[in-house]
């Protein structure tokens, strides 16, 4: 295709100076205009243009041919290599599972304080991957007995949603159960 270029463009460039050639040459016979010599010549442009034609190492787009040496490894530093990539790559992608849970811890009796309570559940129980919700809400059970509801966000591979009820569980002075109000997979 290169070389069918060329010539379409020999041609045209020869064609082209001809008629300009024609059109100087009926300018410069009025006694008004001095002769006009030509700026390009066609066997020099003939020349320039076969020239053009074997310079094909031009190389548009920036793609090497050559590839580059890499050192050779042993069969068994290749899989090591291709397990740690695959395991890297494993890890990048990997989404991380989370789960937003909403807890509902019922008192001993009325004359435990909630908001302390919440105050101290947050301190107590902060494992990695725990998020206690911003707030809390107290809500009536029976007899003017409230119970606390809060909310956390874990993630499933560090925290044991288990655990985290059997510390509050083992505030024994202060919380008779813990249920699980809801539990979403974010």
């Amino acid at each position: 295709m290169h070389v069918c270029i060329s010539r379409f463009l020999l041609v045209f460039f020869h064609i082209l100076s001809s008629v300009f050639f024609n059109y100087v040459s009926c300018l410069s016979a009025s006694p008004s205009f001095p002769p006009i010599r030509p700026l390009i010549d066609p066997p020099s442009l003939y020349l320039f243009l076969l020239q053009k034609q074997d310079d094909d190492d031009m190389d548009l787009f920036g793609d090497d041919d050559e590839e580059t040496a890499k050192p050779t490894l042993s069969r068994a530093e290749q899989v090591a290599a291709m397990k740690a990539e695959k395991e890297a790559k494993e890890k990048a992608n990997k989404k991380r599972d989370r789960s937003q849970i909403v807890l509902e811890v019922k008192p001993t009796d009325t004359d435990v304080d909630l908001d302390e309570l919440y105050t101290t559940i947050k301190k107590e129980i902060s494992p990695s991957g725990l998020t206690w919700g911003e707030g809390y809400n107290k809500s009536p059970v029976a007899y003017g007995i409230f119970k606390l509801i809060i909310s956390m966000v874990v993630f499933d591979d560090e925290v044991s949603i288990d655990d985290v009820v059997e510390k509050i569980e083992a505030m024994e002075d202060q919380v008779q159960s813990v249920d699980i109000n809801s539990f979403n997979k974010l």
